[in-house]
């Protein structure tokens, strides 16, 4: 799971943006940092772990600035 991936929570089905990412203190645990999308989600954004989240297929964004 990477910075950009659209995800989905697990338990309320809440879909986001991955914007961050780190990993626990003393420990193997990824978490995301994730924007989310609707209001199913009781905050705007949260950190989540990685095994909480499912990547949902979608076109990444592209960077770019016209020259």
């Amino acid at each position: 799971m990477d910075i950009g991936d659209k995800v989905q929570h697990f338990s309320t089905g809440s879909i986001g943006i991955v914007i961050d990412s780190s990993y626990e203190v003393d420990s193997a645990f990824q978490q995301m940092c994730v924007v989310w999308e609707d209001d199913l989600a009781p905050h705007k954004d949260s950190w989540e772990r990685s095994e909480a989240l499912s990547i949902i297929p979608h076109e990444p964004y592209v960077y770019s600035f016209p020259d």
